[in-house]
């Protein structure tokens, strides 16, 4: 239906744009018309976007896919922005030279990186930093059981952060509907995150976002690289650091990540007790401190949060080693718990390989300090 209503509305705006050119065309700028009729050429071609918008999510614009430079996306939209990002705000990309190829559209890819940056750029009307960052990713198994939209295979990953407001999960959980917007009347269409989704989707990838109130938020935009690569299955060994019988003590408040996540660990070696959430973590490790080597913990969480955990765990015993976890790349735990030996920290959602060589890290070095992965 809203397909079938962009389509027609296109063809009125069509025949607006065309007789507002004429009309141009006959007067000259002091013209007693020529500001009514710019002004009316100016509402159709904001028209035609919105009308172009909404053809893309309902997937009925046509898509010209071409073998593309994810790099060159990301810096053709960074000049692009220049004119719409304030003083206030920088914007700082970290470019992997090394990336594979992905099949896209191009002018789709670049709007979809545009509408994530200007939503970063409205989450921070004081100003800040906004972080662009593309690199390959290969997600196994683990990861794809976090993700329900992702499947094993090698993906290129641009992340845009922000260090604005952050989101509630009431907000977080509605984002990508069309025409939801948390912007004053005017101020916004309700349709930049639902555009971006639609075409990340219709490319066979998926989106990812986290996000804390007054900390900030991460989008990652994940699509299927051209170049595949070997994709790693619970169901084999691969050259991952084994354990050693260690307890560990796994704290998340969704069921699917703690028990994919235990059976990753007791896959490779390890030992795994589970808590919901920071308050059954504390009195579990009250009653097992002297069996746990370490506690692998989420930052968000509901009546104890990563912070408030990682805190109380701290009193008990001041050497606990803490994996802490987040989806966050900026403002995150990295900054709360800086230069604490015992505490490192990872993103998520990780693969196989990268938990399980943060936590050997982590249980046989107590020399440095948290790192960041």
């Amino acid at each position: 239906l809203a397909g079938g209503i962009a389509h027609d509305f296109n063809n009125l705006l069509t025949a607006i744009l065309g007789y507002s050119e004429i009309m141009l065309s006959l007067t000259k700028e002091g013209d007693q018309f020529y500001k009514p009729v710019t002004i009316i050429q100016n509402a159709a071609e904001k028209g035609a976007e919105l009308a172009k918008k909404i053809l893309t999510i309902t997937r009925k614009e046509k898509m010209e896919t071409r073998p593309v430079d994810i790099n060159e996306v990301v810096k053709n939209s960074m000049e692009l922005l220049q004119r719409s990002i304030p003083m206030s705000i920088e914007i700082v990309t970290n470019l992997r030279e090394d990336l594979p190829k992905i099949k896209a559209d191009p002018s789709q890819m670049q709007q979809v990186i545009m509408n994530l940056c200007v939503n970063a750029r409205d989450a921070m009307p004081h100003g800040g930093i906004i972080q662009v960052k593309a690199q390959n990713r290969i997600l196994d198994e683990q990861y794809s059981r976090m993700n329900l939209e992702a499947k094993p295979g090698s993906y290129v990953e641009v992340s845009i952060t922000d260090a604005g407001m952050g989101m509630p999960p009431e907000i977080l959980e509605r984002i990508f509907e069309p025409f939801f917007t948390t912007k004053a009347i005017g101020k916004g269409t309700g349709l930049g995150l639902s555009t971006a989704y639609a075409i990340v989707k219709s490319h066979g990838g998926f989106i990812n976002v986290y996000s804390e109130v007054g900390k900030g938020t991460t989008f990652r935009v994940y699509i299927p690289a051209q170049t595949e690569g070997k994709v790693p299955t619970l169901g084999e060994k691969h050259d991952h650091p084994l354990g050693r019988g260690e307890l560990i003590l796994v704290v998340d408040d969704e069921a699917a990540i703690r028990e994919i996540t235990r059976a990753t660990l007791e896959a490779y070696g390890y030992s795994v007790v589970t808590a919901i959430d920071g308050t059954e973590a504390i009195a579990i490790y009250v009653e097992q401190k002297d069996s746990i080597a370490l506690v692998l913990t989420d930052m968000m969480m509901p009546f104890l949060d990563g912070t408030a955990t990682v805190r109380a765990l701290q009193k008990i015993n001041p050497q606990v080693k803490i994996l802490v976890v987040s989806g966050l790349t900026q403002n995150a735990p990295s900054s709360t718990f800086s230069g604490e030996k015992t505490v490192r920290f990872l993103h998520k959602p990780f693969t196989s390989e990268t938990l399980l060589t943060e936590l050997r890290l982590l249980l046989e070095s107590s020399d440095e300090p948290m790192g960041r992965h």
